[in-house]
């Protein structure tokens, strides 16, 4: 996460000369960091992360599909199928680790 503040403060600061691209690079460190922290949480029984756990597989597996050129249609329906059985999952893999 500090990696992700330092790169962010520059690409501010050199907002002109790629910058723009440091910010980027920094909020996607970020995101990583926060998703790393809610995974941890979440298997530990913590506290519970499903709807961003499973909305985070959701958006991986459809942009992947999406890149490999599958339909809107395709898509869409592979997005709630993933959303609805990553959610079913994560929440017994939540409920498994809280006791």
């Amino acid at each position: 996460m500090l990696v992700a503040i330092v790169i962010g403060v520059v690409g501010f600061v050199r907002w002109e000369h790629n910058g723009r691209l440091l910010v980027a690079v920094a909020a996607g460190l970020g995101s990583l960091a926060g998703l790393e922290v809610a995974i941890r949480e979440h298997a530990a029984g913590f506290r519970s992360h499903t709807f961003v756990l499973a909305a985070s597989l959701t958006v991986f597996g459809v942009v992947v599909a999406g890149v490999a050129g599958a339909p809107r249609v395709v898509l869409l329906g592979l997005a709630l199928i993933l959303f609805a059985a990553a959610g079913l999952w994560l929440r017994r893999v939540y409920r498994r680790a809280h006791g």
